[in-house]
C-alpha cells in the first residue's frame, strides 16, 4: 500500500509540478507550424507560383550571346578562298534575339491554366491544415477523456479504501467474517490496478497528441481541462440538420474548391492544346562579327578591333510556321485534354458526394453520441442511487463486501461510459460547427 501511494504521488505531482498546460488553440497552432506534410504542401504551392511566373515570362524575348575560336594548322584558306600552306586563326562573336509574336494564344491560355493550378495547390494546403486541426482536436478530447477516466478510478479507490476500513472494524467487532476482509482487500487491489491502467492510458493519449503535434518535450507537456458539461448543453443547441450543414460547408470546403479549380484548369488546357492548330509567328534579330588572321600574312587584314568593326553583320527577320500535318499529334493532344476535362468533372462530382457522406455521417454520429450521453446521465444517476442503498445495507450488516464492490464497480463503469459519450459527442459537435464556419477553439 505504501509503495502504491508513492507511485500515485509521483504520477500526480510530476505532471502538476513540471507540465506546461496547453489549450486546444495552442496545440492546433503548434501542429500547423511544425507539421512536415504541411511544409511539403507549401513547397508545392511555391512550385506552382514559379510555374506561373515562368509562363508569364515566356512572353519576353530570349537573348543569347556566342563566341568561338578556330585554329587551322598547316594548310588553310586565305581571305580569297585559296588554300595555302599556312596556318590560320578565326575568331567570331555574335548575339541573337528571338520573340514569339503569335502562337495561337497559347501563352495566354497557359497562364490562365497555371493560375488555376496555383489556386488548386493553395486549396490543397488549406484542406491539409483543416484535416490536421480536426485530428489534433480529436486527440485533445481523447486526453480529456482519459483524464476523466483517471478521476473515476481514483474515486473508486477512495470508496474501496473506505470499504476496507469499515470491513476491518466490523471484523474486529465480530459483525463480519475474515473472508469479507479478504474480499475488501482484493477489491482495493483491483481498483489500484485499474488506476494504474487509467494513468497509463492518460500518458499514452498525451504522447499521441504530442507526437501528432511534432512536440518532442513529452515530459513537460499537458493540456488544460475545460468545464465540459456546460459545453455539452451549448453544443447540442448548435447542431443543425444535414442539408443545412452541407450547404454551408460545400461552398467553403477546400477540397471541393481545389477540384473546381482543376476542372477549370483542364478546360484551359484544351485551349492550350488547340493553339497548336494555328500558325506561329516569330521575330528574330542577330549581330555577328569576327577576326581572321594567317601566319606571315602581309599587312592589309587590319588589326583585331578594326576587323571586328568591319566584319559586323546585323540581321532581322520574321519566320512563319504553318502546321500542315504533324502525324495527328495535335488532334490527339486535344482529345486527351478533353478527356481530362471529363475526368475532372467526375472528380468534382465524387468530391461533392464524399463531402455529403462525410457531413451526413458526422451528423448521425453526433446525434447518436448525444443520445448515448443522455442515457449515460440516467445510468450514472441510477448507479449512484443503487450504490448508496448498497452502502447502507453493507454498513448495517445486510450485505456482503462482494455485493458492495459490485455496486461500486457498476457506478464507476457508468461514470466511465458517461465520460466517453460526452467527449465523443463534443468531438462530433465541434466537427459539425467547424463545417458551418465556426472555429475549433
Amino acid at each position: 500500500m505504501k509503495r502504491f501511494a508513492i507511485f500515485l504521488a509521483f504520477a500526480s505531482c510530476s505532471v502538476a509540478a513540471f507540465a506546461q498546460t496547453w489549450s486546444l488553440g495552442d496545440c492546433i497552432q503548434y501542429a500547423l507550424d511544425q507539421n512536415i506534410r504541411l511544409r511539403q504542401q507549401q513547397i508545392n504551392v511555391e512550385n506552382a507560383e514559379v510555374n506561373l511566373l515562368t509562363t508569364k515570362l515566356s512572353r519576353l524575348p530570349s537573348i543569347n550571346g556566342s563566341a568561338s575560336e578556330y585554329y587551322n594548322i598547316g594548310r588553310a584558306q586565305n581571305r580569297e578562298g585559296i588554300t595555302v600552306d599556312k596556318g590560320s586563326a578565326q575568331t567570331s562573336f555574335g548575339v541573337n534575339a528571338s520573340l514569339n509574336v503569335f502562337q495561337g494564344m497559347k501563352i495566354l491560355f497557359q497562364t490562365k491554366a497555371d493560375k488555376l493550378s496555383l489556386a488548386a495547390a493553395t486549396q490543397d494546403l488549406e484542406q491539409a491544415r483543416q484535416d490536421l486541426s480536426i485530428n489534433i482536436t480529436a486527440l485533445y478530447l481523447q486526453v480529456l477523456y482519459t483524464k476523466e477516466e483517471e478521476t473515476v478510478a481514483r474515486k473508486k479507490i477512495e470508496v474501496n479504501m473506505d470499504m476496507l476500513e469499515k470491513t476491518r472494524k466490523m471484523v474486529e467487532a465480530g459483525r463480519s467474517s475474515e473472508s469479507e476482509l479478504y474480499e475488501a482487500e482484493s477489491a482495493l487491489a483491483a481498483a489500484q490496478s485499474a488506476l494504474i491502467d487509467a494513468i497509463n492510458s492518460r500518458q499514452t493519449a498525451i504522447l499521441d497528441l504530442a507526437q501528432a503535434m511534432n512536440y518532442t518535450e513529452y515530459v513537460d507537456f499537458d493540456i488544460q481541462t475545460p468545464e465540459a458539461d456546460d459545453i455539452v448543453t451549448s453544443a447540442i443547441m448548435s447542431v443543425a440538420p444535414v442539408d443545412t450543414v452541407y450547404n454551408d460547408y460545400i461552398v467553403r470546403r477546400p477540397s471541393v474548391k481545389a477540384a473546381e479549380f482543376r476542372l477549370q484548369q483542364a478546360q484551359r488546357n484544351v485551349k492550350v492544346a488547340q493553339s497548336s492548330y494555328y500558325p506561329s509567328l516569330n521575330f528574330g534579330a542577330s549581330y555577328s562579327t569576327g577576326y581572321y588572321s594567317m601566319q606571315a600574312m602581309a599587312s592589309g587584314n587590319g588589326s583585331f578591333w578594326q576587323q571586328l568593326n568591319q566584319n559586323g553583320s546585323p540581321s532581322i527577320g520574321l519566320s512563319l510556321n504553318v502546321p500542315i500535318f504533324n502525324k495527328l499529334q495535335t488532334r490527339n493532344s486535344v482529345r486527351i485534354a478533353k478527356n481530362n476535362v471529363r475526368n475532372q468533372q467526375l472528380a468534382l462530382e465524387q468530391e461533392k458526394l464524399s463531402v455529403y457522406k462525410e457531413v451526413q455521417q458526422a451528423y448521425v454520429n453526433a446525434m447518436a453520441a448525444y443520445h448515448k450521453y443522455l442515457a449515460g446521465l440516467k445510468s450514472e444517476a441510477a448507479a449512484i442511487k443503487a450504490f448508496e442503498f448498497e452502502k447502507m445495507k453493507y454498513e448495517s450488516g445486510r450485505s456482503t463486501a462482494y455485493q458492495y464492490n459490485e455496486m461500486n464497480t457498476k457506478m464507476a463503469n457508468a461514470s466511465s461510459q458517461l465520460a466517453q459519450a460526452k467527449y465523443n459527442f463534443l468531438l462530433r459537435a465541434k466537427i459539425l460547427d467547424f463545417y458551418r464556419g465556426e472555429p475549433l477553439y
